[in-house]
């Protein structure tokens, strides 16, 4: 879906901004008994740059719930990334889910990882480890990958001494390059604004989007 049906997402679907949900299954390494060849490991990258595209990724069967009932009162095209295999429950039936809001797991002092999908259970253990060795990691579940939580990004920067990332995709353009481009936002002190579909009408209204925040069009 994210590989060759991508056009028609892009042209049909997000560009005239429909009520549309789409649902990727097998996402990550999830299929990893079928290969390399069904493992989609760009596909938050390709749906994270569609202007006006929301991107969720859930950990666990709570969180696919909660989301699923929240997208059915969301207006505009979003992306639900699924996966596969089976993986240990996260969270109980009282979770809060907001679009576009993160969530904090643990919370601490040292350094903060930064999760999405199902690679949340790993983090988690990855943290109790880290406790053992003296390092309170704080946690954060970033469900919504597009458009990301900036604000909460913002106050880790200025929280913590060290940053990492976690989520089953390849990170060029993934959670790595979203958590990225929120952290240097924050550096440069602009705003961290995701791209609409009104953006992309022509090229004076493109130009004119990249004026109005400060910076040059790589184009």
């Amino acid at each position: 879906m994210t590989s060759r049906a991508l056009d028609p997402i892009q042209s049909l679907i997000a560009y005239d901004g429909l009520n549309v949900r789409l649902c990727g299954t097998y996402c990550g390494l999830s299929d990893s008994y079928d290969g390399a060849s069904h493992q989609a490991i760009t596909d938050l990258a390709a749906m994270r740059s569609i202007p006006g595209m929301t991107v969720i990724s859930v950990s666990d069967a709570v969180e696919t719930k909660k989301a699923v009932m929240a997208l059915a009162d969301y207006k505009g095209p979003a992306y639900l990334r699924l996966s596969r295999a089976p993986h240990p429950v996260v969270y109980g039936d009282d979770m809060e889910f907001e679009i576009g809001k993160g969530i904090i797991h643990r919370d601490g002092s040292d350094i903060t990882i930064i999760s999405t999908g199902t690679m949340l259970h790993r983090v988690l253990e990855a943290a109790d480890l880290l406790e053992q060795q003296g390092i309170c990691a704080t946690v954060v579940d970033m469900h919504t990958v597009e458009p990301i939580d900036a604000e909460l990004i913002e106050r880790m920067c200025r929280k913590d001494r060290g940053h990492t990332h976690r989520g089953r995709t390849f990170d060029p353009g993934g959670l790595g390059s979203a958590v990225a481009e929120a952290a240097c936002c924050v550096l440069l002190q602009r705003p961290c604004q995701s791209w609409e579909p009104r953006h992309l009408q022509s090229p004076v209204t493109l130009t004119s989007s990249w004026k109005s925040m400060g910076m040059v069009p790589g184009i």
